[in-house]
């Protein structure tokens, strides 16, 4: 095996551990985020408005006009 060959071995694997690295860093934050909306829902003073692009068939039509949180406290 060559040494260019070797060096674009190393060369992938690198990257694919970078990709690796970002996914993970991904998945934390939208994980967080998720942490963060709960408590969001749970500390705001909701005002429950009608949510205008709501389409007939969405099981929730309303969402706060302060936290934009949906009116059901699992789907945020």
């Amino acid at each position: 095996m060559s040494v260019e060959t070797k060096e674009l071995i190393n060369e992938i694997s690198k990257l694919r551990n970078e990709i690796y690295k970002h996914e993970e860093l991904i998945k934390n934050t939208k994980e967080l985020i998720k942490i963060k909306r709960l408590q969001l829902y749970d500390t705001c003073n909701h005002e429950w408005i009608y949510d205008e692009w709501a389409n007939w068939d969405d099981r929730c039509k309303y969402v706060c006009k302060i936290c934009n949180c949906y009116r059901n406290r699992n789907w945020n």
